[in-house]
């Protein structure tokens, strides 16, 4: 989020749910997803699940059926006891939610809470007790065939064999055709790289084309594991331009080419395009002082580098310490 959304903080997410649009769900014990309400299956029996729960985990999500969405207050006074450790636990089982992010804050930094004093135990739960109300976490309605495929649209623009979610590309191939005749969307060969049936919405097209005709020379830092860095996933690495789709990897792209890296959280810097590199340093640090890229670190101490980058290094902002160039977020 920090990377994506300008300003962002925390709160931002809090307002967000609680506003009832959109509500997040815990998938096999730790994958957190959002997802709409509009999407929510109402009709949907729950009371199967409820049977199938036992003690406290069985009373609160009994409660929550029950008397729908609640504070832990009252359901605190439901059952007779505190429901804290039962609402954690179906939270993990990705049956109930809450229209606050701060119990998924919470579930994240477990092991450190557990650590911690007394009074910081008591203050977290003091945190959950005044925000957000619970409810439980409702089956989706499956989507069909146009849906998937406008979302496809939305999130990735082109859609081809490489780009498809949701849904096989046989299937979507069959709807994508009817489009094209109706004119609903463009067929063509617009990525180099990606397969040869590629669909663009007719309402993309001309910016889509006036983009890719006319890249921005802005960088642009991403994440190497970031769902919108797509060399060595959708498309293929160019030669001498390789690396890691990992976390500890950081890319810079110049008119959508890998200009930089970063690698080993910072330890490591290549440098691909000598022309790019003075300004993709310079975004870097600008990017890394703002949290948006290696955002958990306060410090990128770079280790292995070019000899012929340690001028731009000095000129973006980073110090030399005995063999290593440092730079610290202020």
């Amino acid at each position: 989020m920090p990377a994506r959304v300008g300003n962002y903080r925390p709160e931002l997410m809090d307002s967000l749910l609680s506003a009832g649009k959109v509500f997040w769900q815990l998938e096999n014990g730790s994958d957190l997803t959002f997802h709409q309400t509009a999407d929510i299956d109402w009709s949907a029996d729950l009371w199967e699940v409820y049977e199938q729960l036992e003690g406290e985990e069985k009373a609160v999500y009994g409660a929550l059926l029950k008397h729908g969405a609640c504070f832990m207050q009252r359901l605190e006074e439901i059952i007779g006891g505190s429901p804290y450790e039962a609402l954690f636990s179906l939270a993990e089982k990705g049956l109930v939610s809450a229209d606050s992010l701060i119990p998924v804050r919470q579930l994240m930094n477990r092991d450190k809470l557990n650590k911690g004093t007394v009074r910081q135990r008591v203050n977290a739960r003091t945190k959950i007790l005044l925000t957000g109300r619970w409810e439980v976490v409702r089956p989706r309605k499956e989507a069909t065939v146009e849906q998937l495929l406008e979302r496809c649209f939305d999130r990735t623009v082109i859609v081809c064999r490489e780009t498809i979610k949701g849904l096989t590309w046989s299937a979507a191939l069959e709807t994508l055709r009817i489009w094209e005749y109706t004119g609903r969307v463009r067929r063509g060969y617009f990525i180099e790289g990606l397969s040869g049936i590629q669909f663009i919405r007719d309402k993309n097209f001309a910016g889509t084309m006036a983009g890719l005709s006319n890249p921005g020379k802005e960088v642009i830092w991403l994440n190497g594991a970031d769902p919108a860095q797509l060399w060595g996933k959708a498309l293929k690495h160019q030669e001498g331009r390789s690396f890691l789709n990992v976390q500890g990897t950081a890319v810079a792209l110049c008119k959508g080419i890998p200009a930089a890296i970063f690698e080993r959280q910072g330890k490591v810097l290549k440098i691909f395009d000598m022309d790019c590199a003075e300004d993709a340093l310079k975004v870097f640090v600008k990017e890394f002082m703002g949290h948006r890229i290696y955002s958990s670190r306060n410090r990128i101490v770079i280790k292995e580098y070019p000899k012929e980058a340690e001028d731009l290094l000095r000129l973006a902002g980073f110090r030399r310490e005995l063999q290593d160039y440092v730079l610290y977020c202020l």
